[in-house]
Parts: C-alpha cells; sequence; structure tokens
C-alpha cells in the first residue's frame, strides 16, 4: 500500500471519504480534505546508495463551510496521522487557516512528514 493510500484511510472516516489528492472535483459536499507531496526531506548515503525508505512532506487541507468546523476537523487530523501506527507522521508545521472568498470556504491547512 502507498502512503497516499494509508492519507487517504486514516483521513476518509472523518469526512465520508470525501478525500481527494492534489484537488476536489466537481464541487463535492462540504467538508471534505485534499491532500498533496509539497516535498520532504531526502535521506542520502555518502556511498551513493539509494536507501529504501524516504521521508515526504505531504500538506492536508480542510475545507468547510465555516471556521470552526474546518478547525475542528484539522485537529482530529492531526491527531490521527500522528497516532497512526501505519502512518507515525510528525507535524512539521502549525496549522493555518484561510479563506477562499470564490467558493465561500473555510480552510485549514497543515504540514506532516513521513516515512515510506
Amino acid at each position: 500500500m502507498s502512503v497516499e493510500d494509508s492519507i487517504y484511510q486514516a483521513l476518509a472516516p472523518l469526512v465520508g471519504n470525501r478525500v481527494y489528492r492534489m484537488v476536489a472535483r466537481d464541487a463535492p459536499q462540504r467538508p471534505y480534505m485534499t491532500f498533496q507531496q509539497v516535498g520532504g526531506s531526502p535521506v542520502n548515503y555518502m556511498e551513493s546508495k539509494r536507501p529504501s525508505k524516504t521521508r515526504g512532506r505531504f500538506q492536508v487541507n480542510v475545507w468547510a463551510d465555516d471556521l470552526d468546523g474546518a478547525v475542528a476537523l484539522a485537529r482530529q487530523a492531526e491527531a490521527l496521522l500522528v497516532e497512526s501506527i501505519t502512518l507515525r507522521g510528525f507535524v512539521e508545521t502549525g496549522q493555518v487557516t484561510t479563506y477562499e472568498s470564490d467558493t465561500d470556504l473555510f480552510g485549514v491547512r497543515q504540514d506532516f512528514s513521513f516515512v515510506f
């Protein structure tokens, strides 16, 4: 199973499976989440050998009709990703709130690292 599949499986129960990679299509029911890889901290060896694992950084975005709902879901998502035995997420950033006037969506984004 890929790390992306594991992230999806961890987050899906929070929003009725409305978790999307990169972007949500077709204006899904709210609330929903998106996530994408936004970099990472590569592992490098002196002997020029490719490591068996890598550390990827992923941004998780929570979208809802109101800020309180988005924040509450983002806190639940953080707990699930960090406490997951499969993922063992590492919090990279604090939560950042946002508002999109074009879609009237309130959001929270946060970055996590996973070794996979």
